[in-house]
Parts: C-alpha cells; structure tokens; sequence
C-alpha cells in the first residue's frame, strides 16, 4: 500500500504578498471606479511593491489580475455563460479594440 496520506495538501504559509504568485500578458484597459477603491488600491499596490521591492505598476497589473479574476470565479452566472456554447454573445477569447474611424 502506498505511505502517501490521500487529502488535502497542507496549507504553506504566505510569505509574500498574493499578487507576486503568478505572472500573466498584459494589455491596459481604462477602469473606473469609486474614490475610497482607488485610494485603497493605490495604498494596497504601495504596500505589496514595498515588501518586494518590485515596480509599483508591475504590482497594479498584478493586483488586478488576481482580483478580478478571483471575483469572476465567484460569479456562478458569469461562469455558467462561459460554458453555454450557444450563446453567441459570450467569448473566451481575447479580441483586438476597436480604433476610432474603422479597423481593427
């Protein structure tokens, strides 16, 4: 019989802050949103560049990668829309802005 225990893994203690996990393509993308985010957001990508000493904006890309990408996990809709085929309104895959004037 095997030695290794079947189950969960355990959890490792976080070192670092969250966003530094991963690293993902980028493409800037305007995004609105209220003072009091901004300001945490700023105050949060502050904190995590600071603990790793990395670029500031490097650590913005990051935290909104992870925190929208974790808040669209959670949407059961969303995900479900993802899956329906025969909805032809829904892409999962990235397509090119539009530019003023035509074109792609």
């Amino acid at each position: 019989m095997n030695d290794q225990s079947k189950g969960r893994h355990k959890k490792v203690q976080q070192s670092r802050p969250l966003i530094f996990q991963r690293v993902r393509s980028k493409v800037t993308t305007p995004i609105p949103m209220s003072a009091g985010t901004a300001e945490t957001l700023k105050r949060y990508v502050a904190w995590a560049a600071g603990q790793e000493g990395a670029d500031e904006d490097e650590a913005l890309i990051l935290t909104a990668d992870q925190a929208f990408g974790e808040f669209f996990k959670k949407d059961k809709l969303f995900m479900e829309s993802l899956e329906d085929k025969t909805n032809p309104g829904i892409s999962t895959t990235a397509t090119p802005p539009r530019t003023p004037g035509g074109g792609l």
